[in-house]
């Protein structure tokens, strides 16, 4: 992958390929939960929802590898009981049917969200799917309208891409992030967002790093642009010192 296709490529699976082994395994892993946390909606059950939270806390040393492999234990047996009233339900196709099939995959997510090693794009290949199946209602047997399917895949691949970016940045020119930028508003902000989930303070943390002198646009605009972040943020983990 070059520079120019880094961010002209639409396809996210190159993303990653070209990443493999250029991130850590916190960032591996942090990067598939934000691909889970992209479409959280189809995490209806408590049971992936706590998979994924538990995932992020495995990538931060905060849950033992025992805590983790019971989390996808669970997610398993989910996958496979909805699977399983999918195969039994005499209308592959029906709301209800097609509710457990999309909850099996996203539960199949959760549970490679949980694998050791992980693998993200595993994680992204099957919610790219599950996310258009609960778009068009289709469950992958029948594809009722095949142009409006490979639109939503396309528009689904760009969601993705931009999930990447948000949690590597640009692995071309990496900023150099400066000590003084790193001051305790700055680390404060970072933290709080950090645990708690919620980014909304992103433009504020840019109006702390500016005000420390950081003059990089790439920093600045990352934190002031209006799109979603997540745990894993290349910037956030700059502040605060995480790789």
């Amino acid at each position: 992958m070059t520079p120019d296709e880094w961010f002209t490529e639409p396809d996210y699976a190159r993303h990653l390929r070209f990443l493999e082994a250029r991130i850590s395994a916190r960032k591996q892993r942090l990067l598939a939960a934000a691909f889970s946390r992209a479409v959280w909606h189809l995490f209806d059950h408590p049971d992936l929802r706590a998979a994924v939270e538990t995932a992020e806390r495995f990538a931060d040393g905060r849950a033992t590898a025992a805590e983790l492999e019971a989390v996808r234990q669970r997610c398993r047996e989910v996958a496979i009981r909805e699977h399983e009233a999918w195969e039994r339900s005499a209308d592959w196709d029906s709301p209800g049917s097609v509710l457990n099939a999309l909850r099996s995959r996203a539960a199949w997510a959760a549970a490679f969200t949980a694998t050791t090693p992980v693998s993200a794009e595993d994680v992204a290949d099957k919610l790219s799917t599950t996310a258009v199946e609960a778009q068009t209602g289709d469950s992958g047997i029948l594809i009722r309208d095949r142009v409006e399917w490979a639109r939503l895949m396309e528009e689904q691949q760009l969601v993705l891409r931009a999930v990447v970016w948000e949690v590597v940045g640009n692995p071309f020119a990496p900023v150099a992030f400066r000590a003084e930028w790193r001051t305790g508003t700055a680390v404060a902000l970072a933290a709080q967002m950090y645990e708690s989930g919620d980014f909304s303070a992103m433009p504020i943390l840019a109006d702390a790093l500016q005000d420390a002198g950081c003059d990089s646009d790439e920093v600045l605009d990352h934190c002031r642009n209006p799109g979603t972040h997540a745990r894993g943020c290349w910037v956030v983990d700059l502040v605060l010192g995480k790789s």
